[in-house]
Formats: C-alpha cells, sequence, structure tokens
C-alpha cells in the first residue's frame, strides 16, 4: 500500500472517530435528560428500536418508560393525564413521519 494510500485510509478512520465521539455527546445527553426526568418522577416516552444497542443503555437508566417504534404503536401507549412525561428518540432513529 502506497503512503498516499495509508494517509488517506488515516483519514478515513479519523473522521469516523470524529462522527462516533459527536454521537457518544448526543447519547449522553438524551440519556441525562431521561435521567433527570426519571429523578423528577416523569414517565418517559421513547420512539426507537428496542433492540437498538443505544435504546438498551439508555432505557436502563428509567423506572417508567414506555417504548414505541412506530407511530402505530402510540395508540398502545398509556397516557396518565395527572403525569409529566419526556418524550425522547433514539439518536440514530431513522424513521419517515
Amino acid at each position: 500500500m502506497g503512503l498516499l494510500k495509508i494517509f488517506i485510509e488515516v483519514e478515513k478512520i479519523e473522521k469516523v472517530k470524529k462522527f462516533m465521539m459527536q454521537l457518544v455527546v448526543f447519547v449522553n445527553k438524551i440519556r441525562e435528560e431521561i435521567e433527570l426526568a426519571n429523578e423528577k418522577g416523569y414517565g418517559v416516552l421513547f420512539m426507537g428500536d428496542r433492540n437498538h444497542p443505544e435504546v438498551k443503555g439508555v432505557i436502563s437508566f428509567v423506572d417508567d418508560i414506555q417504548i414505541f417504534e412506530s407511530f402505530e404503536e402510540i395508540e398502545n401507549i398509556k397516557i396518565d393525564i395527572n403525569k409529566t412525561y419526556l418524550l425522547s428518540t433514539q439518536t440514530t432513529l431513522n424513521k419517515k413521519v
């Protein structure tokens, strides 16, 4: 492999690292918001893929969470009108609304 190809590969790796670090910042922000809502006794409504590692990690910090993957599933969510809720989503969610 030539030196130019090595530099190009290193640059690609650095771009991926930068993207991943930015993504971690977003995931941590969501986790912090969910933890704060949980501490305040809020319920959490979370749109995301239940089987995605990000979702599994984030929801592990919450006592009262309802997850939905599609707008059709929203109909099954139980809402207490006397309770406050935080609505959040998976950072890597790719759904058309």
